[in-house]
C-alpha cells in the first residue's frame, strides 16, 4: 500500500466515524425532541395549538440538521460541526424537558391545600397569678382539670353557646362530674367579662379562641396572654368552607372572594381580613369586576344571630363565614375563594425587586414596625415588602382613612401586575416561584387554574378590568361578637352603592358592560 492510498484509508475511516457521530447525535436529538414534545404536552396551561408549534418547530430542526448529517458530500468537519450542533441542541431540550415540570411542581405547591373540615378551639383560662404545685423538673405549674370541680367557670353564650356548651360537656367527663354541675357564671358581653374575670369574679374564662386575636387589639388586654394560663383545651371538628365549583370555569361567569388576614406564618382560615375583594369574572365577554369594601363596615353577621359587626371580624369564626355574609350583602354566589397573608405581600415584592408607583398624596406611615416613614407625593418606589405592607396598611394618617387604604390598595395592586407581566420579571421567574411555596390557600383547583391560563394563553385577548369601591360614614357602635360594653370604629356602607355594586356584579354575569352610573 503506497503512503498516498494510507492517508486515503485513514481519511475514510476518519469520515467514516465522523458520519457514525453525526448519525447518533442526530438520533439524540431526535429522542430530546420527542421527550420535550411529549413533556410541554403534560403541561395544561398551554393550549394545543402550542404543542402543534412545537412540535413541528422542532421536526423542522431535526429535518434541517438532518439534511447535513446524511448528505454524503459534505466532509469530514462538517459532519463533525453539524453533529456537535446536535448535540448542543439534545442537551439544551434534555435540560428544558427536566426543568419544566419543576416549574408545574413549584406552580402547584405556592397553592396549600384548601380542608372542607377544620378545627375550632374553645379554651379554659385561669388568671397568672393562680397558686399552684411546681413542677421541680421543668419550674411549670403542675394543672389537673380534675381539680377544677368547684371553680367558677365564666362563660359566653350570647356569643358562641353551641361551642362552649361542647366544651363544657367535653370537660365535665374530664372532670368526672355532670354537665349541670359545673358551676358557671353566664356574661353577654365580652369586655365586661373579661374585666370581671381580671377581678376575680369567676376563676376559669371560657371562650373561643378566635377572639384572643381581638381580645388583645385593645390596649387594655394587649398582655392578656401574659395575664392569664390557659389550663385546658377542647377542640372539635367543624366545617370550614363550601366548595362550589364549575362545570366549565372558561365559559361560565364565576366569582371570586379575595382575603387578606391580619396573620403572619402560615396562611389560616380563620382571623380578621384587611383585604376583602370580590372579583367577578366573565371569560366569554372578557370583563373583570373588583370590588371593595372597607373592613370596618358595620354589616350583619351570620355566625350571631345577625346581629351587626365589623367585616373584619366575620373571619373570626371562619372564611366561611365571611363569605356567607358578603353573599348576602351582595346577593350573589361566591364560587371560589383565595386566602393570603402580610407573608405572602411582603415574599411577592421583595423578590420581585418592589413596585413604583404614583402616589397621590403624601403621608406618614406608623402602621407596621417594619416601615416607619413619610411617602412622598408623586412617583415614588415601595422597595421592600415591609415599606409596600406599610403603604397599603396606613389608614390613620390618611385623609380618606379606610377608604384612601382601599385606594392604596389598588394602587398597588395594578403596579404589581404590571411588573409581574413585564419582560423584566422572566430572569426572576424562578426565583419568585420558589418563594411563593404555600403562600396561597385557595378552592380554585389546579386543573381550573391550568383552563384559565391556557385560555388566556390561547387567545391572548385584552380584559376589560372594571374596579368599584363602596364608601360610607365613620362612627361609632358595639359589635356583636364582642359585646356592648365596648364601642368600635365602624364604617356605615353607603347602601345606593352596594345596590350600584350588585348590579354591577349583575352586568358583569349577564354578558353587559358594567356601569357605575
Amino acid at each position: 500500500m503506497t503512503e498516498l492510498q494510507g492517508i486515503q484509508k485513514q481519511a475514510r475511516i476518519r469520515y467514516i466515524l465522523a458520519f457514525i457521530f453525526a448519525i447518533v447525535c442526530l438520533a439524540l436529538l431526535i429522542f430530546a425532541s420527542w421527550r420535550m414534545y411529549t413533556v410541554f404536552m403534560t403541561f395544561k396551561m398551554f393550549p394545543e395549538k402550542w404543542g402543534q408549534w412545537l412540535l413541528t418547530g422542532l421536526a423542522g430542526l431535526c429535518f434541517f440538521l438532518g439534511i447535513f448529517v446524511l448528505l454524503p458530500n459534505i466532509k469530514t468537519m462538517g459532519k463533525l460541526i453539524w453533529g456537535v450542533l446536535c448535540l448542543i441542541f439534545t442537551v439544551i431540550l434534555l435540560f428544558g424537558s427536566v426543568y419544566l415540570p419543576s416549574i408545574r411542581s413549584r406552580i402547584e405547591i405556592m397553592f396549600t391545600d384548601v380542608p372542607t373540615e377544620g378545627e375550632l378551639e374553645v379554651a379554659f383560662f385561669e388568671r397568672a397569678d393562680t397558686e399552684h404545685e411546681i413542677d421541680p423538673n421543668t419550674g411549670e405549674a403542675v394543672i389537673h382539670i380534675e381539680d377544677y370541680k368547684d371553680k367558677t367557670f365564666m362563660i359566653l353564650p350570647g356569643l358562641d353557646k353551641e361551642n362552649e356548651d361542647y366544651a363544657l360537656l367535653f370537660v365535665s367527663k374530664a372532670m368526672d362530674i355532670e354537665k349541670d354541675a359545673i358551676r358557671t357564671l353566664p356574661m353577654n358581653d365580652l369586655w365586661e367579662a373579661i374585666e370581671a374575670f381580671y377581678n376575680g369574679t369567676a376563676d376559669v374564662l371560657v371562650i373561643n379562641a378566635s377572639y384572643i386575636p381581638v381580645i388583645k387589639n385593645v390596649t387594655e388586654y394587649a398582655n392578656f396572654e401574659q395575664q392569664t394560663r390557659r389550663v385546658y383545651s377542647v377542640k372539635q371538628k367543624i366545617q370550614l368552607i363550601n366548595k362550589n365549583t364549575k362545570e366549565n370555569i372558561t365559559k361560565e361567569p364565576f366569582t371570586v372572594y379575595i382575603g387578606g388576614n391580619d396573620r403572619n406564618g402560615e396562611i389560616s382560615l380563620e382571623g380578621r381580613t384587611d383585604v376583602n375583594l370580590i372579583v367577578t369574572v366573565n371569560p366569554v365577554t372578557k370583563q373583570v369586576l373588583i370590588g371593595t369594601m372597607p373592613r370596618d363596615s358595620w354589616v350583619p353577621n351570620p355566625a350571631v344571630a345577625h346581629l351587626r359587626d365589623k367585616l373584619t371580624h366575620m373571619g373570626i369564626y371562619g372564611i366561611q363565614n365571611t363569605i356567607n355574609a358578603l353573599q348576602e350583602i351582595y346577593d350573589t354566589d361566591i364560587d371560589y375563594f383565595i386566602m393570603l397573608n402580610f407573608d405572602t405581600f411582603m415574599t411577592i415584592i421583595d423578590r420581585i425587586g418592589g413596585v413604583t408607583i404614583n402616589n397621590p398624596y403624601g403621608f406618614k406611615a406608623n402602621s407596621i414596625k417594619e416601615y416607619h416613614g413619610y411617602f412622598e407625593e408623586g412617583e415614588i418606589t415601595l422597595s421592600t415588602g415591609g415599606m409596600a405592607l406599610a403603604y397599603v396598611r396606613e389608614r390613620y394618617n390618611l385623609p380618606g382613612g379606610d377608604f384612601d387604604r382601599n385606594m392604596h390598595q389598588q394602587i398597588v395592586l395594578k403596579a404589581l401586575i404590571e411588573k409581574l407581566t413585564s419582560l423584566e420579571m422572566v430572569t426572576k421567574f424562578d426565583q419568585i416561584l420558589a418563594a411563593l411555596q404555600g403562600q396561597f390557600a385557595t378552592t380554585l383547583s389546579m386543573d381550573e387554574i391550568y383552563a384559565i391560563c391556557q385560555m388566556q394563553l390561547d387567545d391572548l385577548a385584552k380584559w376589560n378590568i372594571t374596579t368599584y369601591s363602596v364608601q360610607g360614614g365613620f362612627g361609632w357602635e358595639t359589635c356583636a361578637s364582642t359585646g356592648s360594653s365596648l364601642e368600635l370604629s365602624v364604617v356605615y356602607p353607603n347602601q345606593d352603592q352596594i345596590d350600584t355594586l350588585k348590579r354591577m356584579i349583575v352586568d358583569v354575569k349577564e354578558g353587559r358592560v358594567p356601569s357605575k352610573e
